[in-house]
C-alpha cells in the first residue's frame, strides 16, 4: 500500500526519475535507517511441499510491485530491504535492480539482501557489483537444513547460507539469531561448522565455512555497520557498548564456545550487567 499510494502521488521535490543522467550523486549513507521491504521465497525448479505436492515456493509480492518498490526507492533514496531465499527470487530481483542501477547509477548501494537461504556464485557477484549488503542467520541452515535436503534435494546444500562465498564476492555480511539459537556464541560456532539440528550433519563446504575471526565480525562490527554508525567496534568516538566474557572466543576450543559467559555488559559506558 505504501508503494502504491506514493506511486500514484507526487514524488518529493527534487527526487530523480529513472531517466536521470548517469552522473547522479550517490544515495544516502548507511545512517539512513528508513527502509522498504520486499519478501520472496521461490525457486525455479519445483520441489515437494509439506503434503507431497509439487511447489515452486511462495512469492509474497508480484514482480510488478517489486518493480514499483525498486523504482520508488531508486528515485527517492529510500533504503530497500529485499528478503530473498530461492534462485528465482534472486534472478528476478537482480534483473530489476540492475535496470534501476543502470538508469540511476549508485541507487542500489547500501540496499540490504536479507535471509539469503540459497545463493549461487554468480548471484553473489551481481549483488556485490550493485553495492548491496547482506544479512542472514545460521538458524536457517541449523533448523531447516535437513528439510531442504529431503524436500528439494542434496544438490542445493552447496548454495545454502554461503557465508564464505559472499565474503569472497565482496559483500558486507552481517548475521543475527533470527528464530534459532539465541546464544550468539553458539551462532558463531555454527558459522564455522554449519551443523544441522537433529542429524548433526555439517554442511561446512568451501562456500560456507568462515574463520572464527570473520564469524565474530559478522555478529559485531559487520552487523552494526549495516544499521548504525559508531557501534560494533572499539574505537575513539564509538559508543561504549561492550561485553567482557570469560574466555577468548577466537582461541578457546570450538566445542566450548557456546558455554561462553558474559561477565560484564556496558551500554553507553554504563554498567548494566555485572557478574564479576
Amino acid at each position: 500500500h505504501f508503494v502504491e499510494n506514493h506511486s500514484r502521488g507526487p514524488i518529493p521535490s527534487g527526487a530523480p526519475s529513472l531517466a536521470w543522467p548517469r552522473d547522479r550523486p550517490k544515495v544516502p549513507s548507511r545512517s539512513v535507517r528508513t527502509q522498504l521491504h520486499v519478501r520472496c521465497y521461490s525457486c525455479a525448479d519445483p520441489y515437494r511441499g509439506p503434503y507431497g505436492e509439487l511447489t515452486n515456493g511462495v512469492t509474497f509480492v508480484s514482480e510488478e510491485k517489486e518493480q514499483a518498490a525498486i523504482e520508488f526507492c531508486a528515485r527517492t533514496g529510500l533504503r530497500l530491504g529485499f528478503v530473498g531465499a530461492g534462485d528465482r527470487d534472486h534472478d528476478e530481483f537482480l534483473a530489476n535492480a540492475e535496470i534501476a542501477n543502470d538508469r540511476i547509477p549508485g541507487c542500489t548501494r547500501g540496499w540490504i539482501l536479507q535471509h539469503v537461504f540459497f545463493l549461487t556464485e554468480r548471484q553473489a557477484a551481481r549483488y556485490a557489483a550493485l553495492g548491496i549488503e547482506a544479512t542472514t542467520s545460521l538458524s536457517f541452515s541449523w533448523g531447516k537444513g535437513e528439510l531442504f535436503r529431503q524436500r528439494i534435494g542434496a544438490h542445493v546444500l552447496a548454495d545454502l547460507i554461503p557465508l564464505q562465498r559472499m565474503l569472497e564476492a565482496g559483500l558486507a555480511v552481517a548475521c543475527g539469531s533470527d528464530w534459532g539459537p539465541k546464544n550468539v556464541f553458539e551462532q558463531i560456532q555454527l558459522a564455522v561448522t554449519h551443523e544441522f539440528a537433529g542429524s548433526g550433519w555439517r554442511n561446512d563446504g568451501p562456500a560456507q565455512k568462515v574463520s572464527r575471526e570473520n564469524a565474530l565480525a559478522m555478529w559485531t562490527r559487520e552487523a552494526a555497520i549495516l544499521r548504525w554508525e559508531q557501534v560494533g567496534n572499539l574505537a575513539p568516538g564509538a559508543h561504549a557498548d561492550l561485553v567482557i566474557v570469560d574466555r577468548d572466543p577466537l582461541t578457546c576450543p570450538l566445542e566450548d564456545l557456546p558455554a561462553t559467559r558474559v561477565l560484564r555488559t556496558l551500554f553507553g559506558g554504563r554498567v548494566v550487567h555485572d557478574a564479576l
